[in-house]
């Protein structure tokens, strides 16, 4: 069985990569899911995750999932100021390579909408970004 490719995993590996927003943010503040309770609220971070979508193309090895992202931040500014960091580096991006994953499309379709979490109380901007990846791996 082939193994499918991870949207989310390609993203995360991409942003770290990107040096100018992980010192922004912290490389390890830049995660493929909920922030992790034990790790305490960092200054500013990022989540990305599944939140439905399209699923597979019948005909196509592609697969296109819709994705949660939230950018945290001490103030509401500066989550502002995380979530524009983003949308610049990543709306509008076609054929990355990251994680052995292809991500031919990345397109935010929502957002910032400005939120509090009660439990952090902390700031936050929520997006969500739609995305077409190669279904198969990329090998090298």
């Amino acid at each position: 069985m082939k193994e499918i490719a991870d949207p989310v995993a390609a993203l995360v590996a991409y942003l770290r990569s990107q040096s100018e927003f992980a010192d922004l943010v912290g490389a390890e503040h830049i995660y493929g899911d909920s922030l992790p309770s034990q790790a305490g609220m960092p200054r500013k971070a990022v989540t990305i995750r599944h939140a439905g979508g399209g699923g597979r193309e019948l005909y196509l090895p592609i697969i296109r999932p819709r994705l949660e992202v939230r950018c945290y931040g001490e103030t509401d500014r500066e989550a502002s100021r995380v979530f524009w960091a983003l949308y610049s580096i990543l709306n509008g991006q076609c054929n990355l390579i990251a994680n052995d994953t292809r991500l031919m499309s990345v397109l935010f379709d929502a957002g910032p909408s400005a939120l509090q979490d009660e439990t952090l109380n902390t700031p936050f901007k929520l997006g969500y970004l739609e995305v077409i990846s190669q279904q198969e791996l990329v090998t090298t």
